[in-house]
């Protein structure tokens, strides 16, 4: 009785999750679009963090494990090993200066993530209005910047289900004006029970207009398949397909690929349709870098020529310490279990 109970309330919450992703919320994003982006704020929610994450395109909602969650979709933080620091430095527009640390922790129940971000906008000059509100230069220079602190949770419903939230602290001080936001981003990444595909899908940024401005709500749902291929038994091929709606952009399209070699170097690419179309340029959207591990250490690198917000270089550093956790090596250390009692098998 206990058991087909607990079967029927997974089957409940997946429904759920279902209909709000897939329908409620895609078809809410879709009538608040604003191409102008006219009365939206919190745009620093929408800048992108992780160099790898940045060099496929930002196709991470299915591809994403361990701290880098935090970032694309909170709930891979259930993956990956038990202690992860990800420090990651971004420089766009030749002045924007992008600085974030994270650190993650797995413990027996859940997975919790923590983020800092601070980014710098350069100096500025500052105007002033005259009587007929006209500007006026004044010679002085002022450094606006944003601060994010972000708390993610995350848990595994089954070897093959897991969920996470992530709430956000936003503070964006203009010197004269200061505009604080709270959001929150819910998540989920799905083992299909076909090998090497996984199913994600994240919503982004709900949270209550401030001021009479809205946060840049967006739903993201994609695919990713890994499949062993290349030259040596461990070389991998990552392919991943992510669809994003947004509220300040028409509906996008995301494709990456990341080649990984004895999982030592890793060569990505990814295109991202809305910064072709942001630039009425095919190539604009294009993204590339690479990825070297040794050990527990790794460095990332990216490099996006003319995106929307100018070229951009990103540099990420991580560290794992810890027994690594997986969906599938526990799927194997529960092998013995019925097929029906995983997600993939019951949602049929």
């Amino acid at each position: 009785m206990k058991k087909n109970m607990y079967i029927l309330i997974k089957k409940g919450i997946c429904s759920i999750i279902f209909i709000l992703v897939f329908g409620i919320f895609p078809a809410l994003a879709e009538q608040q679009i604003d191409y102008n982006s006219a009365g939206i704020t919190g745009v620093c929610f929408q800048l992108p963090i992780g160099a790898r994450g940045t060099a496929m395109g930002s196709g991470m909602a299915a591809n994403t494990q361990g701290i880098e969650s935090i970032i694309w979709n909170p709930a891979g933080l259930t993956a990956g090993n038990q202690h992860e620091i990800l420090t990651d430095f971004a420089r766009i527009y030749d002045e924007f200066n992008i600085a974030t640390i994270a650190y993650k922790c797995q413990l027996s129940v859940l997975a919790i993530g923590v983020l800092i971000n601070h980014t710098d906008f350069g100096s500025v000059e500052r105007f002033d209005l005259d009587a007929y509100n006209n500007p006026v230069r004044t010679n002085q220079q002022i450094a606006p910047f944003s601060l994010i602190a972000e708390l993610g949770l995350a848990k595994a419903l089954s070897p093959d289900f897991s969920i996470g939230v992530n709430t956000k602290y936003l503070r964006e001080d203009l010197i004269e004006k200061v505009f604080q936001h709270v959001a929150v981003d819910i998540g989920f990444q799905i083992h299909t029970g076909f090998d090497g595909f996984k199913i994600g899908a994240i919503v982004k940024n709900i949270g209550r207009k401030f001021a009479g401005f809205s946060l840049p709500f967006s739903t993201q749902m994609g695919v990713s398949y890994k499949s062993s291929i290349g030259m040596f038994k461990a070389d991998e091929l990552t392919i991943v397909l992510d669809s994003v709606i947004s509220q300040v952009q028409a509906i996008g399209v995301i494709l990456g690929l990341e080649y990984s070699l004895l999982d030592m170097l890793h060569i990505r690419l990814g295109y991202n349709r809305n910064e072709a179309q942001a630039k009425d340029d095919f190539l604009k959207g294009f993204s590339v870098g690479m990825g070297f591990n040794f050990q527990q250490y790794s460095i990332n690198y990216s490099f996006s020529p003319d995106s929307i917000l100018g070229s951009g270089h990103r540099v990420t550093l991580q560290a794992k310490f810890g027994p690594e956790k997986t969906w599938r090596k526990k799927a194997k250390a529960v092998g013995k279990k019925k097929k029906s009692e995983y997600l993939h098998d019951f949602m049929r």
